[in-house]
């Protein structure tokens, strides 16, 4: 949930998405992915809306972020991912560093291992192309691709942030975990 001026307390996540990228096949996994919005206790703000595309009548009826969680965790172990052979990837720090364990603490939620190391693709991009990504849209630009879906919708980002993370792969690129939590 977000404001066009400030933040909200607490700034709840109103979606919850993770697309699979599976490099031994150079295969998007966007059928397969995860993707829940969520109920916040706030009501959603309009500029969220605007920004995201999502809307009240589909966080009214979205469960409650410990729920949407609690059905990630499920979808993950019957996936097989586990903190040995899976990172996540984010395009910035923002969603792991700040907003994730915000929410898991409103919350009341303890943050599991696998969330504390990932990769921050606009690092990965400026250690392949020597200057910094200057955001999704700026990368998949630089990588001859389109911006596909809403930017700023959880899902369309998730996936827009995957075919960075392919071609990156597909030009022979090592990706490794650039960031942590304490």
């Amino acid at each position: 949930n977000c404001y066009e001026r400030g933040k909200p307390y607490p700034q709840e996540i109103v979606q919850f998405p993770v697309v699979v990228y599976e490099p031994q096949y150079d295969f998007i996994d966007k059928k397969g992915a995860f993707n829940s919005y969520c109920n916040p206790d706030l009501p959603l703000n309009p500029f969220c809306t605007h920004l995201t595309g999502i809307t009240l009548a589909q966080t009214d009826v979205a469960p409650r972020f410990p729920e949407v969680f609690k059905a990630f965790e499920k979808w993950r172990a019957e996936k097989g991912y586990t903190r040995e052979n899976s990172i996540l990837v984010t395009c910035g720090d923002w969603d792991l560093k700040f907003c994730l364990p915000q929410q898991m603490k409103y919350s009341e939620l303890k943050i599991p291992s696998y969330f504390k190391q990932w990769i921050n693709i606009k690092q990965s991009f400026k250690k392949a192309y020597g200057k910094r990504g200057t955001g999704m849209a700026g990368m998949l630009r630089k990588l001859g691709l389109p911006l596909e879906g809403r930017h700023h919708n959880g899902f369309d980002d998730a996936y827009n942030t995957a075919k960075i993370v392919q071609a990156l792969a597909r030009e022979g690129q090592y990706l490794e975990e650039t960031s942590r939590l304490a």
